[in-house]
């Protein structure tokens, strides 16, 4: 019933398995290479039958815990509340250090109006999937379970419609752009245009008007599958053509995670494009080549794998691009 019980190994073994197919046509194969995350995509496999795998983190999450929702036969009173309970116990986690047994029993208490034995929603949360019960504490079965019930909570907490001088959204915005402290505002604002898609485009078209980091965030923020509608991403992709053909920072990176959107059907056309564009640096390029072989794969790759081989025979290219490639080429 969880992904620490089910490594569903026997999945994942075999190129032509029609899991590793499915890894492959969603683009899916950075993200399994976390254990966690190739284990919920082996149990979504599973249970959707004929249906593709979702593309992206968030869908594969959302699936795994609509699976463990579907799964259980629960009578229990708090089943209806379940999800905002949940998502409540993962904001706790993500903001204090408080007991999340304790919190759950505060919340039931705060928000349904009635008592209730401190065991009642411990045992009712120990059998809804994310969460494990030791002695009278609940625990997650793993933090990122609780990184995204807190982004959903958060997210249902803005305001309907985007607004990039409200506080919170200001706030947010800020918070999301450095790199490594910045992730979970960056998740917050992912899980928002999820909730609310047709506030997607003016949440990026607002980042699309700002700085060269506000355009990185929009970046990070389609590399994750904010989604966007056909317009916007022609238009940014026009921006990122702009930034590629720069040495600039922060060009490379936005270049790197502008080639994960790999949602866009536009996109082989925009790498292929890049490969070609000899004004542009190597550094453009070659990340261009790359995710054409080793993320895009089909008819394309081929070109772009004979371009990596080329860098990694020129003598008079730059000894890092030339040992960075040798594995992608291969």
């Amino acid at each position: 019933r969880t992904a620490a019980h089910h490594p569903q190994h026997a999945l994942l073994c075999g190129q032509r398995s029609p899991f590793f197919l499915q890894v492959r046509e969603a683009h899916l194969d950075e993200l399994v290479r976390v254990p966690l995350l190739a284990t919920i995509a082996a149990i979504v496999f599973r249970q959707q039958g004929d249906r593709p795998l979702p593309d992206n983190q968030y869908e594969l999450y959302e699936a795994y815990l609509a699976y463990l929702k579907s799964a259980r036969t629960s009578t229990s009173p708090f089943e209806q509340h379940g999800d905002a309970l949940l998502e409540h116990l993962g904001r706790t986690r993500l903001e204090t250090d408080d007991s999340l047994a304790g919190a759950a029993h505060d919340w039931v208490r705060a928000h349904l109006g009635v008592g209730a034995r401190r065991d009642d929603p411990v045992a009712f949360l120990a059998s809804v999937g994310p969460l494990v019960r030791h002695d009278d504490e609940l625990r997650f079965l793993h933090h990122s379970f609780a990184e995204h019930l807190a982004a959903t909570a958060r997210a249902r907490l803005l305001p309907e419609r985007f607004s990039a001088d409200h506080d919170e959204f200001a706030h947010l915005l800020h918070a999301a752009r450095p790199e490594e402290r910045g992730e979970h505002a960056r998740t917050v604002l992912l899980h928002y245009t999820r909730l609310r898609p047709d506030q997607a485009d003016a949440l990026l078209g607002s980042l699309h008007a700002g700085d060269a980091e506000q355009h990185l965030l929009a970046a990070r923020l389609l590399a994750r599958r904010a989604p966007a509608s056909r317009r916007f991403l022609d238009g940014f992709l026009a921006t990122a053509r702009d930034w590629a053909v720069t040495t600039r920072s922060p060009a490379l990176a936005i270049v790197a995670q502008a080639s994960r959107a790999t949602h866009h059907p536009g996109l082989v056309d925009w790498l292929t494009g890049l490969v070609r564009a000899g004004q542009a640096p190597w550094t453009s390029r070659v990340e261009a080549a790359t995710a054409l072989a080793t993320r895009l794969r089909g008819p394309h790759s081929v070109a772009a794998v004979a371009f990596l081989r080329d860098l990694v025979d020129d003598p008079d290219a730059a000894v890092d691009q030339r040992l960075g490639r040798v594995l992608k080429a291969r």
